[in-house]
């Protein structure tokens, strides 16, 4: 039997904030919501196993998507007489793309993140009303004394800003500024 293994609070942070992206890049291979699944609790198991050798110098999610990988791979070679299976090639070149994606949807949020930091107290407690449970503009406009639809002006302009803010720190090739 083997010991039980002790995870630090950093890793099992890293690993909850990776489910989203990990399992929308199992999606990208698999294409089915219940395979995805289980190859994402396959993919977590392998994490766990592995916790010891992760080097907290790369990034989580990469080596997260790296494993979903190979499981996927793994899920597909067990299914190999179905036809509607795609063959390791075309595999390999999903996987690559879907790499690329989920790259640039974190380099998008990192970037949105710091944007977001750069909002006045007052414009930063809007968007955190209006993107929180219940975040009705009417709501919100009740609570902080102003027409619904002057707090409509305000949350436009704030996610233009956000927009160009994010555009501008986003490289064209891939990366954050």
């Amino acid at each position: 039997m083997s010991q039980p293994q002790h995870y630090t609070p950093e890793f099992i942070k890293a690993l909850a904030q990776a489910q989203p992206q990990v399992y929308a890049f199992v999606m990208t291979l698999v294409g089915q919501p219940d395979v995805a699944q289980d190859v994402l609790q396959e993919t977590n198991t392998v994490l766990l196993e592995k916790a010891a050798e992760y080097d907290t110098s790369r990034d989580f999610v990469s080596w997260a998507c790296g494993i979903a990988r190979y499981k996927a791979l793994s899920h597909f070679r067990d299914r190999k007489r179905d036809r509607h299976v795609f063959g390791e090639a075309a595999m390999a070149r999903l996987a690559e793309a879907a790499g690329r994606r989920a790259a640039q949807v974190a380099d998008r949020e990192l970037a949105l993140r710091r944007c977001i930091d750069k909002l006045s107290d007052e414009q930063q407690q809007l968007v955190v009303m209006r993107y929180g449970p219940d975040g009705s503009v009417t709501r919100i406009a009740a609570q902080v004394g102003r027409s619904a639809n002057a707090v409509s002006v305000s949350l436009s302009k704030i996610r233009k800003m956000l927009a160009e803010c994010v555009r501008q720190q986003v490289a064209p090739g891939g990366g954050v500024a």
